[in-house]
């Protein structure tokens, strides 16, 4: 999929609820999406944000597309750095400019988006190898002074329900 998850339905037809509030949002005990900072149009550039009641719940992404799974999403963040003009980054349609740098909603309700000069970070929903949802972590750091960059990437397996990250569903095979 070439950019973030920006349905407002499961797969089913059922709707999944926008929730702008903050202490709503770390309450919550149902599927819920956002916008970054609650800007809708923040959908075309990021897509939406969903908690993880959203993406345990029910088949999120579109017919034929599945949620990936920790390596998948790895890879996607690899391959960001290997090459800004890489097969797989591009040609693929895996990430563009935005991908690394939306930021999350954590399970306060907050929007944190932690952009600066010399990196970005995004967080990804991701299925563990028992088929749980997981917070992928992909950012970067650029070092202008001594030339080199970082690539970092974690799991948090423990922010879950409250927590916003986005979506990027892979073609089922």
């Amino acid at each position: 999929m070439a950019e973030n998850l920006r349905v407002s339905k499961f797969l089913n037809g059922v709707s999944v609820d926008n929730v702008s509030d903050a202490d709503r949002w770390s309450r919550l005990e149902e599927p819920a999406f956002s916008w970054l900072e609650n800007d809708s149009n923040n959908e075309q550039i990021y897509g939406k944000l969903y908690n993880g009641i959203a993406v345990a719940c029910c088949p999120i992404c579109p017919e034929g597309w599945r949620l990936p799974n920790s390596k998948e999403v790895e890879n996607l963040s690899l391959e960001r750095f290997r090459s800004q003009s890489s097969f797989v980054y591009h040609e693929l349609g895996w990430a563009n400019e935005n991908t690394f740098s939306g930021g999350y909603r954590n399970a306060n309700g907050v929007f944190i988006k932690e952009n600066t000069f010399d990196g970005t970070m995004s967080y990804f929903w991701e299925l563990d190898e028992g088929g749980v949802p997981n917070i992928y972590k992909a950012d970067y750091i650029i070092d202008f002074v001594n030339s080199f960059f970082l690539i970092n990437h974690e799991v948090w397996p423990l922010l879950k329900s409250h927590t916003g990250a986005y979506i990027r569903c892979v073609k089922e095979k």
